[in-house]
């Protein structure tokens, strides 16, 4: 089912006044008299904008063709040449790999039998107004494509579904009256294949005939080789040097689902060059390359001519010479270091004692270079411990934050911090290398108040549905707090579940405590209550007491049945 809408039904026919018209063009755009007519074959050709189709066929010499077209954004569309009548349509070749559909534009209304429309009901199971159309049924048109299959030749059939739109005319958006077709899987077509659409006789105006044997096509159109939709960095960026070493990477986003094993750095260059250089794979259409990018750098990256990268159909495409046009070329600018940002921010009224202070700079540091003598804490904060954080452009003033209590943090005139290009260790990409070091150039002092302790959140949320990973999956519940807590003083007397399941408390000190089992869980509906009076503490000895019983009840779900391998035609 692929469209929604609702048919007019005029209810009140004597509130109406009928003019008899005798000229079947009075009044309509439309041409009712004699067989329907194609005046134009649409194929979506932009992997990004739904609203881009542009025409692969357009009937020549023919009035109400279409040609300038408002789109809803407010920009005009050419759809056929508005200055040549007889000039027809050059072969759309680049349908959105990955979601293309065809649109054929007809000069009068079809035969609704074309399509079978389902009422679709409300929440109280009463039609509401609106209905869904399919052609799956009816198969008005056959579908054909190259076959991606390795020294298979010739055309194969394509599954489809669509619907017919009576909308419409030769200058709305949509245009119309149409038929839509859409493949029920354009990725199961490779990446610059042939294909087209032939009109069956089944398809019929109101009066009984038939569209014209010369106007059934077969319609031509290609699928789009592998292109680059998106570069981020994009040409002529300034960015800060962590978002190409740790937060996105030099981006590369395709116009399709691409065979991750072959695009990786060979495939690339950047200049100068970048030391720990890696790739990573953010999804099945988009690679990240990371490495050792310095401050005050300027940086030009390409895709290689002759780089070949396969489809998920194993089809290739050989990329050209490398331009900004193609999204295969940027050069961009790396900033200078700078500390952004000292969190909790100054008078921070009730900072979480769990969040810790965080110095949060514009490139990965080295928090080893920065020394207890060149900050200062107070009142003294117990396990005071200089450490990186997770995000390596951030270096974390550690310790045991007491809750309710009034701070002071300083980071001294002259302190002196090294950046570490390279932090990035952690995902495997090599060590710090040394580009800059950042100078503290006067005091600066930040107060700030942390909150009593309270529990944040309990997950899975009250009334929340849980599908289990796999059959195995065991149950976990969470208990988020704004401070560090102590996981032994979460004990089986200060919870209940039901129906009765074994949880079991993590070891280590953290501010999410969790609970899980040591099985599976069954599928089923539990209530979990954290009981009122259930005293549980932070690393400090201070005590949090829960005021009143916090019952969650959620539902585990069995995992979903293992999705069909994908099989290219």
């Amino acid at each position: 089912m692929f469209v929604y809408r609702t048919r007019g039904v005029v209810t009140a026919l004597g509130a109406l006044t009928f003019v008899a018209c005798t000229d079947p063009l009075q009044r309509t755009d439309l041409r009712p008299d004699g067989p329907p007519e194609v005046l134009a074959v649409l194929v979506n050709n932009d992997p990004v904008n739904s609203l881009s189709e542009s025409a692969t066929f357009c009937k020549v010499s023919d009035d109400k063709r279409p040609t300038l077209v408002g789109l809803p954004d407010g920009t005009v569309h050419t759809i056929c040449s508005d200055t040549d009548p007889a000039k027809g349509a050059d072969e759309v070749v680049d349908a959105a790999p990955q979601g293309w559909y065809v649109r054929i534009e007809f000069d009068e209304l079809l035969n609704p039998d074309v399509e079978d429309i389902t009422p679709i009901l409300d929440d109280t199971g009463q039609p509401s107004g609106t209905y869904s159309g399919s052609i799956a049924n009816t198969r008005p048109v056959t579908l054909q494509c190259e076959s991606s299959i390795t020294g298979a030749t010739g055309l194969v059939d394509v599954g489809y579904d669509g619907y017919y739109s009576p909308a419409g005319n030769n200058v709305t958006w949509p245009l119309g009256p149409s038929l839509v077709i859409k493949p029920n899987d354009p990725t199961t077509i490779g990446a610059g294949k042939e294909c087209q659409v032939t009109i069956k006789d089944n398809v019929l105006d109101k009066d009984g005939n038939p569209v014209p044997a010369a106007q059934r096509g077969p319609y031509k159109f290609k699928v789009a080789p592998i292109q680059v939709v998106a570069l981020a960095p994009a040409d002529g960026d300034a960015v800060d040097p962590q978002v190409v070493a740790v937060d996105q990477g030099i981006e590369v986003t395709f116009n399709t689902n691409i065979d991750l094993t072959t695009f990786d750095t060979t495939d690339i260059d950047i200049s100068p060059t970048v030391t720990n250089l890696g790739a990573a794979a953010n999804a099945d259409n988009d690679v990240s390359f990371l490495g050792d990018f310095p401050v005050s750098g300027d940086f030009t990256f390409t895709i290689k001519a002759g780089a070949m990268i396969a489809d998920a159909c194993g089809v290739v495409t050989t990329f050209g010479a490398p331009s900004v046009a193609a999204n295969t070329k940027a050069e961009f600018t790396t900033n200078a270091l700078k500390l952004v940002a000292i969190a909790p921010f100054d008078t921070a009224p009730n900072a979480p004692p769990g969040s810790k202070i965080k110095l949060d700079f514009n490139q990965e540091m080295d928090a080893t270079t920065l020394l207890p003598t060149e900050i200062s804490v107070t009142p003294t904060l117990a396990g005071l411990a200089i450490k990186s954080d997770a995000d390596p452009s951030k270096i974390v003033i550690a310790g045991n934050y007491a809750p309710s209590t009034d701070y002071t943090f300083t980071l001294k005139a002259g302190a002196t911090i090294d950046d570490c290009p390279g932090a990035t260790a952690v995902q495997g990409f090599g060590p710090c290398v040394k580009s800059a070091t950042y100078t503290n150039a006067a005091d600066q002092v930040v107060h700030f108040h942390t909150a009593a302790i309270a529990l944040t959140a309990i997950s899975p949320k009250d009334n929340a549905t849980v599908t289990k990973a796999a059959a195995t999956s065991t149950a976990k519940i969470s208990l988020t707090f704004n401070q560090t807590m102590d996981p032994t003083s979460l004990t089986s007397a200060d919870y209940t579940i039901d129906p009765a399941v074994t949880l079991t408390t993590g070891t280590t000190a953290s501010t999410t405590l969790s609970l899980t089992t040591a099985l599976a869980a069954a599928a089923g509906t539990y209530t979990f209550t954290l009981k009122q009076g259930a005293v549980i503490k932070d690393v400090l000895g201070n005590d949090y007491t829960v005021a009143a019983d916090r019952v969650i009840h959620f539902t585990v779900k069995d995992p979903a049945p293992t999705p069909p391998p994908h099989i290219c035609l």
